[in-house]
């Protein structure tokens, strides 16, 4: 928080402290044009951090997304892999492991 609008706030909390001192339930306090001026600034500086995070957060979800589809591909290149090498083996206890390696990748239980 910058020292500017800590004053801002120290002055707002002070005008309402002393009218409430005074009894005031509902205390009326006019803001300086430079203290308007700020919060505005500080209002619409917000915003384009907003912003620009909503965009950063969607480039990483697509570069993560692409990632994972990187990955996606290298799993299904192994596993044909795995299909190919299988071909014409009599190993059945092989060909029983390599199958369920095969099931786990693609999820299945």
């Amino acid at each position: 928080m910058s020292e500017e609008l800590k004053d801002v706030i120290n002055r707002y909390h002070g005008a309402v402290d002393m009218a409430l001192s005074y009894g005031e339930t509902l205390p009326y306090y006019e803001i300086d044009i430079a203290d308007m001026n700020h919060l505005i600034e500080q209002t619409e500086r917000v915003q384009e951090l907003e912003k620009e995070y909503e965009v950063r957060q969607v480039c990483y979800l697509e570069e993560h997304i692409e990632r994972l589809e990187q990955q996606n591909k290298r799993y299904r290149e192994a596993i044909d892999k795995m299909r190919e090498l299988l071909k014409g083996r009599t190993d059945y206890i092989l060909q029983n492991e390599v199958n369920e390696i095969i099931k786990a990748l693609e999820g299945e239980e």
